[in-house]
């Protein structure tokens, strides 16, 4: 239940730099809003950042109502709500989670943002219910170099311009 004024970026719950194992479970992530018309100001929902060798997981969590106040719409992707970030061999389990966006047509969001690494996605419901646009994207799974074992997801997409299940090298309309 936070709100962040002006170009910042606002982290809910963020693990950076873990070591060892670590995990974020059973938490009920939500009301995530920036008044800032900016495109700086990124909110994430939860965030893990492992390095090379080491492991995370999130599970078990919800993660819902967000809110940016941008007005012009931004390919850069503003709202990641549960976002992965994985250096070398390390490693992250997401499963059981549950994330749902709804935003304006401006804002370009992914529900899962997953930057590099190794990530298991398991059982995971990744719904965007945002109006879609010219210019913002929507993304049910965003993924940019990371080697993903994905199993047992639902993916919902509202039906629009530039709403998409996914990403990898290019807008993906189907998990196909």
């Amino acid at each position: 239940n936070v709100t962040v004024t002006g170009a910042s970026t606002l982290y809910s719950i963020f693990l950076e730099n873990v070591k060892g194992n670590n995990q974020v479970y059973n938490n009920r992530v939500y009301s995530i809003k920036s008044t800032s018309t900016s495109t700086s100001a990124i909110l994430y929902g939860i965030r893990l950042d492992v390095p090379a060798t080491f492991q995370g997981a999130a599970y078990n969590n919800i993660i819902y109502d967000f809110s940016h106040a941008i007005v012009t719409p931004s390919a850069t992707i503003v709202c990641r709500p549960l976002a992965v970030n994985v250096t070398g061999t390390g490693s992250v389990a997401l499963s059981y989670n549950t994330v749902n966006v709804n935003l304006n047509a401006s804002a370009s969001t992914a529900a899962a943002y997953i930057w590099g690494g190794i990530v298991f996605v398991t059982n995971n419901i990744f719904a965007i219910n945002s109006a879609s646009g010219p210019t913002a994207k929507r993304y049910c799974i965003y993924r940019n170099t990371a080697t993903i074992t994905s199993n047992y997801n639902d993916f919902y997409i509202a039906a629009g311009l530039n709403n998409f299940v996914g990403y990898y090298t290019a807008d993906q309309a189907t998990v196909a």
